[in-house]
């Protein structure tokens, strides 16, 4: 089989480690290969995972690359797939010999839509156990979803779990997991299924692993997930500030038992504490369903249901207070044995259908690098754990929290007294304080509790409220100077990261945007604590000439993010340039394919 080049796979036909025997490739991404092969001596079929050699000097990929191999290999559990050797090829590319996991993938069965509860249940179960296993050694996966969650027959039993793609799971430090694989300015996860913790950049545990867990459950009984946006900041936005949406206003036609919500709801609780306390009480928990009916009771009647009157489960766990409404969307019905009543297109047509073949594991990569979360996600969270005092004003709205509003007539003094406030005030809660005050509009005094916050607590700059409340007061004039003299003296990479979005942002005001851009383009201090996607990203926009850009493509095929993306594509406009604007601004891109070549590299990384 060729590579992606059209030229023969090297790999195909040698013999690694002198005993696998590589005979095909399944599948390809933009951080590396899964082939098929075969032990020589013990004739047994596996996967091999093997990392592209051009990545294998980039420090964050070696280390996550090497927190998968660990994690992989301590797990020791048949709904995990197990890690048997790693090492080093003559190129230097490293290798993971796995598992081979032939089977379906989870996301396409959900894309068939709604499964049968009890098979939703069974699956749930065997995640939970595996998730167990992998607590009880200190291991936190935090990219759960259903795309790392493979199905198998095993003799006469179907659906069996494993677990996939440990590359950005928390490890306990007898693993050599001293702290997790991070990069400045960054989250890892994917957004759907990211606990509001982790969201927010603070320490996670189990509890996190079984959040996601509940996004599954709910998305494996509904068909879709609880909540639905644009984008990952939308998203996590509602994550953040909504309660979970019922079942019966997400998917009206389906009639679930009001236990099985229960236990999901449970799973999905915003504050950790209030789900369960371990995968093995999730298990316990379902188990104490296994006497549901094969038919689930009729629903309750639409104005029950929309008035939040049903009668509460009284069950082993405790039923929840009513939720939040949130888009519907009739998902399409399945028979008893889990088959589709009527034919249904699949979404994804010939690619799902491909990748419900020997699909192996999620390729390296396959956990999605979240950029820093925008206006409004941590003061929502922020706000949500803290009771309003009596007599005050009352929670702002969703719609309240982009941050706006009539800035304060306070000023920031970054060199002068700090604001009155109790001397025991550490870090998290000035943070949480600036957060607060950002979205009642007073955003000079929330940048001077940013800034006390930062002072005791200069690691605090990473976390995504930080970025949230300094964005929010560059885009006001009143705030702006000191806004820009916060994000130079103590924002490091993510405050040139908020500078950098503000500067591309359109639909910014025209001012704020324009001085971002200057600052982007001419502050020494950009090019001094960028991360290199976004100092990437910026010159791909800025640069002087198209030659210039054309000379970025293969770093940006390399190291592009969501932001260099953008950049990218942001180059296929064929006018701009010009006294009429109508000629070319970047002819030398059209010459070949090489501008569509690299944004279907970044692509395909990102989609991974």
């Amino acid at each position: 089989m060729s590579s992606g080049t059209g030229l023969p796979d090297p790999l195909i036909g040698t013999v690694i480690a002198e005993r696998y025997r590589v005979d095909s490739l399944l599948g390809e991404g933009g951080m590396g290969k899964v082939y098929g092969a075969e032990h020589v001596l013990m004739q047994k079929r596996l996967a091999i995972k093997v990392l592209h050699p051009e990545l294998c000097t980039i420090a964050d990929v070696v280390a996550r690359f090497e927190r998968e191999v660990r994690a992989s290999a301590n797990i020791d559990h048949p709904n995990v797939a197990a890690a048997t050797d790693s090492g080093k090829l003559p190129d230097g590319s490293l290798y993971l010999v796995l598992e081979l996991v032939d089977g379906l993938n989870l996301r396409d069965e959900i894309a068939a839509g709604p499964l049968p509860v009890k098979r939703a249940l069974r699956i749930v179960r065997q995640i939970a156990d595996a998730l167990s296993a992998a607590h009880a050694l200190g291991i936190v996966h935090r990219d759960l979803k259903p795309e790392n969650v493979m199905l198998i027959r095993r003799r006469d039993e179907t659906d069996v779990v494993k677990v996939l793609d440990f590359g950005i799971a928390k490890l306990p430090a007898t693993t050599g997991g001293s702290g997790p694989v991070t990069r400045i300015g960054t989250v890892f996860g994917t957004p759907e299924y990211m606990a509001p913790e982790q969201a927010l950049g603070q320490p996670v545990e189990g509890t996190a692993d079984l959040y996601a867990l509940g996004v599954i459950a709910y998305e494996m009984l509904v068909g879709t997930r609880p909540f639905a946006g644009a984008n990952a900041t939308a998203i996590l936005g509602l994550q953040l500030s909504k309660d979970v949406p019922p079942f019966a206003e997400r998917a009206p036609g389906l009639a679930i038992p009001r236990a099985v919500e229960a236990l999901v709801q449970r799973l999905l609780e915003r504050e950790a504490s209030n789900r369960f306390a371990s995968a093995g009480e999730v298990m316990a928990a379902i188990e104490a369903l296994q006497e549901l009916p094969d038919e689930p009771p009729a629903p309750a009647s639409p104005v029950t249901a929309l008035l939040g009157t049903a009668p509460r489960f009284d069950g082993s766990f405790p039923a929840l207070g009513p939720a939040s409404a949130g888009p519907g969307g009739a998902p399409a019905p399945r028979s008893s044995d889990g088959e589709l009543a009527v034919a249904t297109p699949h979404a994804n047509g010939a690619a799902a259908l491909e990748r419900r073949r020997l699909l192996t594991f999620a390729l390296l990569g396959g956990g999605a690098f979240v950029t820093l979360i925008a206006l409004g996600l941590t003061v929502a969270w922020m706000m949500s754990s803290r009771p309003t005092p009596r007599g005050a004003a009352a929670r702002p709205s969703a719609s309240a929290l982009a941050l706006g509003g009539a800035p304060s007539a306070s000023a920031l003094s970054l060199g002068g007294a700090p604001p009155s406030a109790a001397p025991s005030d550490d870090a998290a809660s000035l943070l949480a304080r600036a957060a607060k005050e950002s979205a009642g509009g007073e955003h000079a005094q929330a940048l001077t509790s940013l800034e006390r916050a930062l002072t005791t607590d200069p690691k605090l700059a990473d976390a995504p409220a930080a970025s949230a409340v300094l964005a929010a007061a560059l885009r006001q004039t009143k705030s702006a100077n000191a806004a820009f003299t916060l994000l130079e003296q103590r924002m490091g990479a993510p405050g040139a990261a908020v500078a950098y979005d503000l500067a591309v942002d359109l639909s910014a005001p025209a001012a704020q945007r324009g001085r971002a851009e200057r600052w982007v383009v001419l502050s020494k201090a950009f090019l001094a604590t960028a991360s290199p996607a976004v100092k990437l990203s910026a010159q791909l926009r800025y640069a002087s000439n198209c030659a210039g850009r054309l000379q970025l493509m293969p770093r940006a095929a390399e190291l592009g993010d969501a932001r260099v993306l953008a950049a990218l594509k942001s180059l296929r406009t064929p006018t701009g340039c010009g006294p009429s604007r109508r000629l070319d601004c970047y002819p030398c891109l059209r010459k070949d394919d090489t501008l569509e070549r690299t944004i279907a590299a970044v692509s395909a990384r990102l989609a991974e």
